[in-house]
């Protein structure tokens, strides 16, 4: 959520290409491919929705809304990814939703916040 407010769309360069090598890295290579497709659709989204206005600023309600609509990509990219008959089916999917939607509220407690730090607004792209 930070990468999008100071990338704006560009961030969903820097959502795939990180999540996906973490789980490269992590030992979870069968996520790789929908990570790099998921988090790279929640740093697009979240990007263009955090449109800065006349006064180069994004509303906290923007915020918000791109941070929560991000976060929801992601537990239903996930959920979809697992719910493939390949994977674990849709009854074991649904185990992680709840892990997945902590996750998400977690990133949002956490971002938004640092979204406020001044270095953050000088960084044009």
């Amino acid at each position: 959520m930070v990468a999008a407010y100071i990338l704006g769309p560009f961030s969903a360069i820097a959502g795939a290409i990180g999540a996906t090598l973490a789980d490269l890295t992590a030992g979870y290579p069968q996520y790789a491919i929908p990570t790099f497709l998921i988090k790279g659709i929640m740093g697009l989204v979240a990007g263009l929705l955090m449109k800065r206005n006349s006064e180069n600023k994004v509303p906290l309600v923007r915020k918000l809304i791109a941070a929560v609509v991000a976060e929801l990509i992601m537990v239903a990219g996930y959920f979809g990814f697992e719910s493939l008959p390949f994977m674990y089916g849709v009854e074991a999917a649904l185990g992680s939703v709840v892990p997945n939607l902590i996750q998400a509220a977690a990133a949002i407690i956490g971002a938004i916040p640092l979204t406020y730090v001044k270095l953050f607004d000088r960084i044009r792209v």
